[in-house]
């Protein structure tokens, strides 16, 4: 399933904010004081919003979701939004880890699910060596071993014709590339899996299938050529996504380019 892309948002009203800071901004999309889980969702999308009025006054190339896009029957959902230029995973994590364990609102819950898609799935995993409680996890398309789509540098070397830059800048609006966070040259996020250990964790792992539209097979065409034939989900290398651990509880492999992923995995919360 291929989304239309929505206008963009520059300049338009965040509704449902809940939570901003210069490391972290939440976006409540469905509340019912009787739900007892939360679904808490970062898409890997980077946002900065006025603390004023909530105008939106930066966002990756991507689409601003509502509620009905995510199509889970039950429990609320958060989504998480990311920094511009993080240097580090720690600030970002350890404020939402402030925040489910001691704000009011999360009390309430008895399942937690962090939903991680990306660099998103980094910033989740990461978090568990901040939290008090037990929480389900689920990482989806995630570089655990960064992605060499994020190294302007690499990738210039290999795509040199006027077509693969057109896509590679598309790609760099898109993601917020180069990004450090995920950079595959000297990778290390600093990450202590262990910490999951007391924590229910999935993880996904998505390589594209048959482009459906010339768009999709331009693009599928630039992966392989980045990637030297890896497979890949059009951003991160399987590879990368492949997290061998006995942490993992799960590893379940999707057929879904890097932005289908997330409602790919999410077909496997609504049975």
């Amino acid at each position: 399933m291929i989304r239309e892309e929505k206008k963009k948002v520059v300049d338009k009203k965040l509704e449902g904010v809940a939570y901003n800071t210069s490391n972290l901004l939440l976006r409540l999309l469905r509340y019912d004081p009787g739900n007892k889980k939360i679904n808490i969702i970062c898409r890997g999308v980077h946002i900065k919003v006025s603390g004023i009025d909530n105008m939106i006054i930066r966002c990756d190339d991507a689409d601003i979701l509502e509620v009905e896009d995510y199509g889970l029957p039950y429990g609320d959902i958060m989504e998480m939004y990311l920094p511009f230029n993080a240097k580090s995973l720690d600030p970002t994590s350890q404020e939402l880890a402030d925040r489910i364990n001691k704000d009011e609102v999360f009390k309430k819950y008895n399942s937690i699910v962090l939903i991680g898609v990306g660099e998103g799935g980094l910033y989740m995993v990461n978090t568990t060596k901040f939290l008090h409680r037990k929480v389900r996890i689920a990482t989806i398309a995630t570089p655990f071993q960064g992605t060499l789509m994020a190294s302007t540098r690499f990738v210039n070397r290999k795509a040199k014709n006027p077509i693969d830059k057109i896509i590679y800048s598309q790609i760099q609006r898109r993601y917020n590339l180069p990004n450090r966070i995920i950079s595959g040259e000297k990778f290390d996020y600093g990450i202590k899996f262990f910490y999951l250990t007391k924590h229910c964790w999935i993880n996904f792992v998505a390589s594209h299938g048959k482009a459906k539209t010339l768009k999709e097979a331009l693009q599928n065409h630039f992966a392989k050529k980045i990637f030297a034939n890896l497979d890949n989900d059009g951003i991160i290398p399987v590879t990368s996504q492949e997290c061998d651990r006995e942490e993992v509880s799960q590893e379940i492999k999707i057929i879904a380019s890097h932005d289908e992923s997330l409602f790919k995995a999410l077909e496997y919360f609504k049975g």
